[in-house]
């Protein structure tokens, strides 16, 4: 069975995109590739931000979860609801589709493998300097614990003006796995530009 968490989906719309036709083009197959994966998802899981609108309407309210605006579900409330969905889940595929890439995302991805691996939510929200997320990401990308995980990137919009996160995933200096959105990335994601 495969899990279909969309984090933030639509948070482009909020910044006006329908005034630059050249980001509508890549938009537009974007959120047809998004349609298709809620379409043929066995789960659908809503990470909601700002102007998810449409997903909140299509997907089962039992199914969605309050975010802060980096995609990580901080309240204490959501993430038990959340963590009694997955109960008895842990191991089916689980695909993140959404925006940004490497941002929220990936700020998702983490706090999802991480409960996977700990059992405990290492994002609360009361975590103000995130120390303990750090190391715990330090260790398993670079042990390619990410890699090996059931977790990977479905079909997620890149932010075009953040540059910095395709240098950081073309780079495998820091693991010799390559960092955390490299071994999230398998033969299926599609990353819309």
């Amino acid at each position: 069975m495969t899990i279909d968490f969309f984090v933030h989906p639509q948070h482009l719309e909020t910044k006006g995109i329908y005034k630059y036709p050249k980001i509508m083009k890549s938009y537009g197959k974007y959120f047809q590739h998004l349609l298709y994966n809620l379409e043929t998802s066995n789960l659908p899981i809503l990470i909601k931000g700002r102007g998810d609108t449409f997903f909140e309407m299509e997907i089962p309210s039992e199914n969605q979860f309050s975010s802060n605006n980096c995609g990580e579900i901080s309240s204490s409330e959501e993430w038990e609801k959340f963590t009694k969905l997955l109960k008895g889940r842990e191991p089916d595929e689980m695909k993140i589709n959404g925006s940004y890439f490497g941002q929220c995302a990936r700020n998702f991805a983490l706090q999802l493998f991480t409960y996977l691996k700990t059992g405990e939510n290492l994002f609360p929200e009361d975590d103000f300097d995130g120390l303990s997320r750090v190391k715990t990401q330090r260790e398993c990308q670079h042990f390619g614990d990410f890699a090996r995980s059931n977790i990977k990137y479905g079909v997620v919009l890149h932010y075009h003006k953040n540059k910095s996160i395709l240098k950081e995933f073309i780079s495998f200096n820091k693991s010799p796995f390559g960092n955390v959105n490299r071994q999230l990335v398998d033969s299926q994601t599609r990353i819309y530009f």
